[in-house]
């Protein structure tokens, strides 16, 4: 089944909640309660996106799409409303610096040179269809190269050259639950609301 892109209305969520949903598992002693957590690969992004006193022609573009997504068999496109682009300097044209990245540090060229603060602490970034958070602040060098701590950690090793997405970011995401639907009042001019529940896959 084709990725959606989210849905284009006139207006921007009234309200976006976004959650960094880490998986792990627990070792708790039976003789002394020590408890002993370990981390597991996987951890995820999931999100609510709300639109609240929605006319009639966007609320059509909204409904439209809860159809195409045919519950949770539908993928989309999920944009970082709360993020849409850096607090940082930004700007150059980021890419991914070498192959068989791992872990919590991405290696990127082609930044702006020499620029300090170019990407802050909880800013953003989309690379390959997944969105990461900047957990420390990014100057490059004067090649433009940098080093970003990101959270969560890389699931797979992105290719070389991979783009770096500053602006709107998405991760691809699909409903958390089968029962979409809408609410209609007539009492306030016809508005209506919609509630997004979306989880990361991948």
């Amino acid at each position: 089944m084709t990725t959606l892109t989210w849905p284009t209305v006139s207006v921007d969520p009234t309200r976006c909640e976004w959650w960094l949903q880490g998986l792990t598992q627990e070792h708790r002693s039976p003789l002394s309660g020590a408890v002993q957590t370990q981390e597991l690969p996987g951890a995820h992004w999931t999100a609510r996106i709300e639109y609240h006193n929605v006319r009639d022609l966007d609320a059509r573009t909204l409904q439209a799409f809860i159809g195409k997504m045919r519950g949770r068999a539908g993928r989309v496109y999920v944009p970082n409303f709360g993020r849409p682009a850096p607090v940082g300097v930004g700007g150059g044209a980021p890419v991914v610096a070498g192959a068989g990245q791992t872990g919590s540090t991405l290696n990127v060229s082609g930044g702006p040179l020499s620029t300090t603060g170019w990407l802050l602490a909880g800013d953003a970034i989309g690379v390959n269809s997944q969105i990461y958070m900047l957990t420390a602040d990014a100057t490059t060098d004067g090649s433009g190269a940098a080093a970003l701590s990101i959270a969560p950690p890389l699931r797979s090793s992105p290719a070389s050259l991979s783009s770096i997405t500053l602006s709107l970011p998405t991760f691809v995401g699909m409903f958390t639950d089968d029962r979409q639907g809408w609410t209609y009042e007539p009492g306030a001019r016809g508005f209506h609301t919609f509630i997004f529940d979306l989880t990361e896959v991948f």
